[in-house]
C-alpha cells in the first residue's frame, strides 16, 4: 500500500518536476516514493543549502514552482541561510523535510518550526491522513504568498501505510490585482498623460514587474513615451529593448547613469519597493520630479512617491499603453541624444 511519503511525493510531483536536496534517513521514504512512483526529477548535491539554493536558481530560471529536500536535525539546520534568502526573495519553494517523531524529540532533533519561522518559512507537519491534503496547502501557501514553504514528514510517520489517495483539490490562488474603483481609473490617467507631457521620462522595474511578466507592456510603454529605462538588481532583463536601458540603479548603477536618472522630470516605478539601495539613499530621482508607483503593496512605500497605483504590475501597464495610444503619445526624442550605452559602461 502507499505510504505516507508516497502521498507527499505524488502529491508534489504534480506540480513541480524537479526536487533538489541531499538524502537522509528523514526523507529517505519520500525520495524513494519520487524516482519510483513520480515523474519528477531528483538532483542530488553536496550539502543541503544547496539543495535549496538549486531550488531557489530553478525558480529564478523557470518561474515555477521550486522544490528541495532535506533530513532532520541537523540536515534541516544546514538549510537555514539559504532558507531565509528564499523568503527574503520571495521565492515560491516547498522544502520537503524529515522531523521529529510524533513521539518527541530525540537528542539530535532540534525545534525546526521555531528554525524555520524565524527565517520566515512556514511549516506544515503531515499526518497519516491527511498528507496530501497537507501537501497542497502547502504548495497553495508558497504560490499564493510568494514564500518558502516547509513540509515537514515526523521520523514515525513517513514509511507508515496510508491507502490509495484520493482526488485532491486544486491549490487556491489570488487573481493578480488590477487597480479598482473611480480612484485608481482615474491615477492610471493621471499617470498616462504625465508620461505622455513628459521630456524626460523614465521607466524603472523591480522584481514585481518581472514576476508579472509585464515585460512586453513595458516595452510598449517605453516605445510610446520615449522613456529611458532601468531596474532593481531584482527586476534585469524585464525591459525587452536594452538599446536605452541603463542597467541597475542604486549602489550598483553606473554613476554617470544615475545622473542622468536624477535628469528626469517623470519617473514611472513598476514592482519596485525603492528601497534605501535602489533610491542611492534618496537621491536616485531630483526634487522636481514627479513619482508615479505602481505596486500591490497597500500605500506608497518611499515618501518621494507623488503618485500610487496599487495594482498587478502587468495589468496596470496595459491600461497605461492604452491611455498613452488615445492621448496620441509621441516620444519627446529625449533618450536619442544621449549615449546611453557610455553611460551605462
Amino acid at each position: 500500500m502507499p505510504s505516507v511519503s508516497s502521498h507527499v511525493a505524488r502529491t508534489l510531483a504534480a506540480h513541480v518536476d524537479h526536487v533538489f536536496g541531499v538524502m537522509g534517513n528523514g526523507n529517505a521514504w519520500f525520495l524513494d516514493a519520487l524516482e519510483r512512483e513520480t515523474g519528477a526529477q531528483f538532483t542530488a548535491v553536496r550539502h543541503e543549502v544547496g539543495g535549496v539554493v538549486a531550488a531557489d536558481a530553478y525558480f529564478r530560471a523557470s518561474r515555477r514552482l521550486a522544490a528541495a529536500t532535506a533530513t532532520y536535525g541537523a540536515g534541516f539546520t544546514n538549510t537555514l541561510t539559504a532558507l531565509a534568502e528564499a523568503a527574503q526573495a520571495r521565492v515560491p519553494l516547498v522544502l520537503v523535510v524529515g522531523d521529529e517523531p510524533t513521539s518527541g524529540r530525540r537528542p539530535w532533533d532540534v525545534d525546526q518550526i521555531a528554525l524555520a519561522s524565524a527565517v520566515g518559512a512556514r511549516t506544515y507537519t503531515v499526518g497519516r491522513t491527511d498528507a496530501a491534503a497537507t501537501t497542497v496547502t502547502a504548495i497553495e501557501h508558497a504560490l499564493a504568498y510568494r514564500r518558502p514553504a516547509v513540509l515537514a514528514i515526523p521520523y514515525d510517520v513517513g514509511g507508515l501505510e496510508a491507502g490509495e489517495p484520493g482526488v485532491t483539490p486544486e491549490p487556491r490562488l489570488p487573481r493578480p490585482m488590477a487597480p479598482a474603483g473611480v480612484f485608481a481609473t482615474r491615477a492610471v490617467a493621471e499617470a498616462a498623460q504625465a508620461l505622455a507631457s513628459a521630456k524626460r521620462p523614465f521607466l524603472l522595474a523591480g522584481r514585481g514587474a518581472w514576476l508579472a511578466g509585464a515585460g512586453e507592456a513595458l516595452g510598449e510603454i517605453a516605445a510610446a513615451t520615449g522613456a529611458l529605462t532601468a531596474s532593481t538588481a531584482l527586476g534585469r532583463g524585464v525591459f525587452p529593448d536594452g538599446r536605452y536601458d541603463l542597467g541597475v540603479t542604486g549602489g550598483f548603477g553606473a554613476e554617470r547613469a544615475m545622473e542622468l536618472v536624477h535628469e528626469a522630470d517623470v519617473a514611472v516605478v513598476f514592482g519596485a519597493s525603492l528601497n534605501q539601495f535602489t533610491m542611492r539613499f534618496g537621491e536616485l530621482f531630483a526634487p522636481g520630479t514627479r513619482v508615479v508607483q505602481v505596486d500591490v503593496a497597500p500605500a506608497a512605500t518611499h515618501p518621494h512617491v507623488g503618485a500610487f497605483v496599487r495594482g498587478d504590475a502587468a495589468i496596470v501597464a496595459r491600461a497605461l499603453v492604452a491611455e498613452l495610444h488615445a492621448l496620441g503619445a509621441t516620444p519627446p526624442g529625449w533618450r536619442e541624444s544621449v549615449d546611453v550605452a557610455a553611460l551605462a559602461a
